[in-house]
């Protein structure tokens, strides 16, 4: 006994998941697997504060990124450590290198930072 409604399927091609009157989606054919996504795969890291003024985070990718608030005097410091040693980006307004680089500009951060405490410490 059938109920009336349900549909009796002899064989898998009649079985479809497919609605009627569309057409399945056709899967890439590759020979290599899909790459796992980064291992850091996602946001930024939180800014981390170097110095008064001057922050870094971590990209997903490794690289690392160097930032100073937007009016902040850190500005001309940060210019001072990354000439050379890292790349602006003028579309973040932020400084990007990657992270053997980052050890220096962080060294010259506080070395800089170290000349203006003292400078200003012996103005007075």
């Amino acid at each position: 006994m059938v109920d009336a409604g349900v549909d009796i399927v002899e064989n898998d091609a009649q079985a479809s998941p497919v609605g009627i009157g569309s057409e399945p989606e056709p899967s890439p054919i590759t020979n290599e697997p899909e790459p796992a996504p980064p291992a850091g795969a996602g946001k930024a890291s939180m800014k981390v504060e170097i110095v008064p003024g001057i922050y870094e985070r971590t990209l997903p990718d490794g690289r690392i990124v160097f930032l100073t608030d937007r009016d902040g005097p850190g500005g001309d410091r940060l210019k001072l450590a990354c000439e050379g040693n890292a790349t602006w980006n003028p579309r973040f307004r932020n400084w990007l290198t990657d992270a053997d680089r980052a050890s220096t500009i962080r060294e010259m951060i506080l070395s800089i930072q170290r000349e203006q405490v003292e400078a200003a410490h012996g103005a007075d």
